[in-house]
């Protein structure tokens, strides 16, 4: 099993945002998918969530800005242990 292409990662960050009860119409899903290569869909959740406790933090509701800075500090896995992942996939 591969990581998340594109089309599949745009629909993880559908799922994410709904199941987190906001609107996925209210993010730019597409660039997201884009922003978020190399991150499996457990990453991705947990990047969504880190910014939407930073928006909370300042009594706001998450923005795309808010999911730029959670990517940014974060370290996939894919990334993290990228010989180990490349040895599986062969």
């Amino acid at each position: 099993m591969d990581l998340p292409d594109e089309v599949e990662r745009e629909a993880i960050w559908k799922i994410v945002v709904e199941r987190r009860n906001r609107k996925a119409i209210d993010f730019d899903l597409q660039l997201l998918a884009k922003s978020s290569e190399g991150l499996t869909g457990a990453e991705i959740e947990a990047v969504f969530l880190e910014a939407m406790f930073a928006a909370f933090e300042r009594g706001d509701e998450p923005t795309e800005m808010d999911v730029a800075a959670s990517m940014n500090s974060f370290v996939p896995l894919s990334k993290l242990m990228a010989e180990q992942t490349a040895g599986l996939k062969q």
